[in-house]
């Protein structure tokens, strides 16, 4: 299949930005999605590069994409690109496996270059109004290390050309994980020896054509000299609204999980909650309810778990609001991943306490962190939930002091002020430039 561009969106108006740079970014159709982890970084991104300039937004898919503009209002226009690089992994588990084994052993495959989006955009910024090619600093932006590579660009300072990578969770990382969870820990070991060497250097090299990266937390670092590194913290992608939170005293003796079903950390850290901790709980709190919402397939739980008594398999719902306003608290029983947990966050900014792995509980700073009911066992983990679900007052001073917290340093404006200062400052310190050539 020959890759194409196709516009499917409309120019609009924008008011003036600080940079009045032209910036284009680049994102992979499975990073638009409303109502997950990825979709929302990318909704912070986008709205803290329209503070940058004009935003031309390009959506990599193995096939055309329609009505992505209804998630980009304020882009200057939104076009998507087709390319078999995106296509959705086979439906045979045999080829997948292939797939697999040919993405850890060929690495450079994986981060190959498409000269068609390389010119792609470039020719954006030369077509990038009716007098011409676009005269300010010019920036691409991409979603995912995979993302950047395709792009086959290299920052260019000198020349105005500036690169922004948002990696969120770690290529490797991800790989070493599925390793893990398919051979164990003593395989996995073994296998590491084969792949990750060459897996690392390819994947450095593609960092190393930024200017700058962004990771979701600290942790996260990679041990590289350039480009330079920053922490984009997750946040809440939709802030509630504070006089419709129910407050802790008015809920119910019920825990609640939020989280796709699809990303498999979640289910693995669901039935590990449900088979170790939760008949616990309610032997000591009767009237506990155990509340999973969230999108994707959860027939996948073991029926035998799912169908204990109190436990309640919701699914994805339109609002969350009256999710968290019946819950006394959060859990976050993840055990194994990469990135930090959006649904840690998103709890305090609805003001409810959090008990948390020791795991999910990192990349929010150690406030939070101390904050946080945080278990490294099942019966601390079930403890903590059954102190909570006992003392409503308890429970609404951790949940009160998380949302500060939360406020102060992890609300969606702040993370915003950080891109838009981050970007400014670094175009700032090249001074004048020339133009890019196509």
């Amino acid at each position: 299949m020959e890759p194409e561009l196709s516009q499917s969106g409309r120019p609009s108006l924008k008011t003036a930005a600080p940079l009045a740079a032209a910036v284009v970014l680049v994102l992979p159709v499975g990073a638009i999605h409303p109502r997950t982890g990825g979709g929302q970084r990318s909704g912070i991104l986008f709205d803290a590069l329209k503070k940058v300039g004009d935003v031309v937004v390009i959506i990599l898919s193995e096939r055309g994409v329609d009505g992505a503009e209804v998630f980009f209002p304020g882009a200057r226009r939104v076009v998507s690109f087709t390319t078999l690089a995106m296509a959705a992994p086979p439906a045979n588990a045999a080829l997948r496996a292939l797939l697999a084994v040919n993405r850890f052993l060929f690495p450079g495959r994986t981060f190959a270059t498409q000269e068609a989006l390389s010119a792609a955009i470039l020719r954006e910024f030369d077509q990038w109004d009716d007098a011409g090619p676009s005269t300010g600093p010019r920036i691409v932006a991409a979603r995912y290390a995979r993302t950047f590579a395709i792009t086959g660009l290299r920052a260019c300072p000198e020349r105005g050309l500036f690169t922004c990578l948002d990696i969120d969770d770690r290529d490797d990382h991800k790989i070493d994980l599925q390793i893990r969870r398919r051979l164990g820990t003593l395989l996995s070991n073994l296998t590491g020896l084969l792949w990750r060497r060459r897996f690392v250097k390819a994947l450095q090299g593609t960092l190393s054509r930024a200017s700058i990266l962004f990771l979701a937390k600290a942790d996260d670092f990679f041990d590289i000299a350039t480009p330079s590194q920053f922490v984009m913290p997750n946040v809440p992608f939709l802030a509630p609204d504070p006089t419709a939170m129910v407050l802790v005293e008015g809920t119910t003796e019920t825990l609640l999980f939020v989280g796709s079903a699809g990303h498999r950390p979640n289910l693995a850290g669901v039935t590990w909650f449900l088979r170790a901790c939760w008949p616990a709980i309610r032997a000591a709190r009767p009237a506990a309810r155990f509340r999973i919402v969230g999108l994707g397939d959860w027939s996948a739980l073991p029926a035998d778990l799912a169908a204990q008594p109190g436990v309640e398999v919701v699914g994805g719902v339109d609002d969350l609001a009256p999710e968290y306003g019946q819950a006394r608290a959060a859990i976050c029983p993840i055990l194994e991943g990469a990135g930090s947990q959006i649904k840690v966050i998103e709890a305090c900014a609805y003001g409810r306490p959090v008990v948390s792995t020791a795991f999910a509980s990192g990349g929010f700073g150690p406030e939070i962190e101390r904050a946080l009911s945080v278990a490294s066992d099942p019966a601390g983990f079930a403890q903590a939930c059954i102190d909570l679900l006992a003392d409503p007052a308890r429970a609404a001073r951790q949940g009160a002091t998380l949302r500060a917290l939360q406020q102060a340093t992890h609300s969606r404006e702040a993370v915003e002020n950080l891109i838009v200062t981050t970007l400014t400052d670094l175009v700032a310190s090249v001074g004048p430039h020339r133009k890019v050539p196509s």
